[in-house]
């Protein structure tokens, strides 16, 4: 990824507008999509990372690809669901769980935008086991 004060990667932008035939119609949408950046704050148990996402279409299930391409792990917990209560180490006998992201005390869900919930810059989502 880029470094913590760009925006966006160039990667991501050129993901987005490779296939605008124009030129100048491709530098103008990346320099709009540059300034239109916005910066998030992801909170877990034991610090605390810094996004830069497009407001205009990142949804939840991107954040999550964010978080985790800063090192983090955002999917399956593994919960142990022996009836029991033992320690079972049979992964057939566990669950798994995505860990949830939150903001204002409300769950996100993946296929929602950050537009859909109402998050601006600088807010602060918590990812929870």
């Amino acid at each position: 990824m880029g470094h913590s004060s760009d925006p966006l990667t160039r990667k991501e932008i050129k993901d987005t507008t490779h296939l605008v035939p124009n030129k100048n119609l491709r530098k103008a949408i990346k320099d709009w999509r540059q300034r239109h950046a916005l910066q998030i704050f992801v909170k877990t148990e034991h610090k605390t990372i810094t996004l830069w996402v497009d407001v205009c279409d990142t949804t939840i299930s991107t954040i999550r690809r964010k978080i985790k391409d800063k090192g983090i792990a955002v999917g399956w917990n593994f919960e142990d669901s022996d009836v029991n209560g033992g320690n079972s180490s049979n992964p057939k006998k566990r669950s798994k769980h995505l860990r949830s992201l939150w903001y204002a005390s409300k769950y996100l869900e993946d296929n929602r935008t950050l537009g859909y919930y109402g998050i601006e810059p600088e807010s602060t989502l918590w990812l929870g086991g």
